[in-house]
């Protein structure tokens, strides 16, 4: 007999995925930032498509320098990173994903 209590199970949805060390998504240290020595994290909801590229990128906590944040937006939305394109019930469909980004002076 069919269990009474069973819950409706929702889509098996699996986020995207970026690879900062994929070749192609590693942002370029903006120029004035490293003269300036300016540091700190992003933090970005990102929208990638079911064919792995960047659809659309908002900056939910800034690192506190504009010239950062602006580098790794501009650098995901190039097109030249690909990426693991999510799944809803396995199957690749536009998901939107956390991602954060470090920037370090090394």
């Amino acid at each position: 007999p069919p269990v009474a209590d069973a819950k409706p199970v929702g889509p098996s949805v699996v986020p995207g995925v970026i690879d900062f060390n994929v070749p192609g998504c590693k942002p370029e240290y903006p120029r004035a930032s490293l003269r300036n020595e300016e540091t700190g994290t992003v933090v970005l909801s990102v929208v990638i498509g079911a064919d792995g590229n960047v659809n659309d990128v908002k900056i939910d906590k800034s690192s506190g320098f504009r010239g950062l944040d602006n580098a790794v937006k501009s650098q995901l939305m190039s097109g030249a990173c690909k990426n693991k394109p999510g799944t809803v019930d396995g199957k690749p469909q536009a998901t939107t994903t956390k991602v954060q980004y470090v920037w370090k002076l090394d």
